[in-house]
């Protein structure tokens, strides 16, 4: 199986499709992990027996994530800088059996779990001077396969530019 950043996805700069490393886990259909490979190349090789199956693919996290992550493995927190975006896929495939016992799988693509906002701000008139710019709601942590289950800054926590 073949990962590869999602095809939709704006890339301004090469990085920001760059996989370095991959979790990936098998789940069967209690819930169970039967499967964690952690590596550094983008196609996957494994052996497993037929079934319906749940994949999660965990990318650029740095680390393997272990045989039996905590949900706190899957949390990316805020930085102001990423060397490589982090990625996620997740989703259920049925992996039948074949004639020579091995089965090539379509290729899943990875969603960055961070956006990167780049901005420019001027004034007009220009003897205006800008002093300082707030940025507010920035949620400090975010589960790489729950994207609605951001934690944003609450009241008081924002990130200020000089």
């Amino acid at each position: 199986m073949e990962v590869r950043p999602d095809s939709m996805m704006t890339v301004t700069r090469a990085d920001e499709a760059t996989i370095r490393d991959l979790n990936f886990y098998l789940y069967n259909d209690n819930g169970e992990i039967v499967l964690h490979c952690y590596q550094t190349s983008a196609t996957l090789r494994f052996e497993c027996l037929p079934g319906s199956y749940r994949i999660r693919i965990a990318a650029n996290m740095g680390r393997d994530l272990g045989e039996n992550p905590a949900s706190e493995d899957f949390t990316v927190s805020h930085a102001d800088e990423y060397d490589v975006l982090p990625m996620s896929y997740e989703g259920d495939v049925t992996i039948n059996s074949s004639s020579g016992g091995v089965l090539a799988l379509p290729a899943v693509e990875v969603r960055r779990c961070v956006a990167k906002v780049s901005y420019n701000i001027s004034v007009e008139p220009a003897d205006i001077e800008l002093r300082s710019v707030q940025l507010l709601s920035v949620p400090r942590s975010v589960s790489v396969f729950d994207m609605a289950a951001a934690s944003a800054s609450g009241p008081g926590r924002s990130r200020e530019m000089r």
